[in-house]
């Protein structure tokens, strides 16, 4: 009698009172057995292995990818951005020609300058007096972009 008493204790005895489940799982009795609902990024019978958020390779174009309790971050490349660095980054939204079309390339930028206009930035003023632009002994004068001649009134 003694042996049946101790076996209907033990039949009652919950599966999950030793509280198998592990990282915060959630323990379910099922039949004779238990099961445990792990918490986002963990895995495993018991809820006892980390995921590897990388696993699926979420980052794209070479970026590095860094798993962290549930989830994940890419480290992007100095061309892409966005969660998964798949968006190309556009380096001419600061508009950084100052005078001139900014193009925007791989990793960079390339400006298209105005005439008049040279640097990698368009902001050095070309001296077209240089190149002595003005006929007939003209004066040269230098502008923002361009020159001006001035012509002593008897070359009018």
């Amino acid at each position: 009698m003694l042996i049946l008493l101790i076996y209907l204790v033990l039949q009652k005895t919950s599966k999950c009172s030793s509280t198998p489940c592990e990282n915060g799982a959630k323990c379910i009795e099922v039949e004779n057995t238990f099961k445990c609902e792990c918490l986002p990024g963990f895995e495993g019978i018991l809820c006892d292995m980390q995921k590897n958020m990388c696993e699926t390779n979420p980052c794209k174009n070479g970026a590095t990818c860094l798993s962290k309790e549930d989830d994940f971050e890419c480290l992007c490349t100095d061309s892409f951005e966005g969660r998964t660095c798949d968006d190309f980054k556009d380096f001419c939204i600061t508009l950084p020609c100052v005078h001139g079309e900014c193009r925007p390339v791989i990793g960079d930028f390339l400006c298209d300058c105005e005439p008049g206009w040279k640097g990698a930035r368009c902001d050095i003023d070309i001296d077209e007096c240089m190149r002595f632009p003005c006929m007939h002994d003209g004066n040269c004068t230098n502008t923002p972009g361009s020159y001006r001649c001035s012509c002593d009134s008897y070359h009018l």
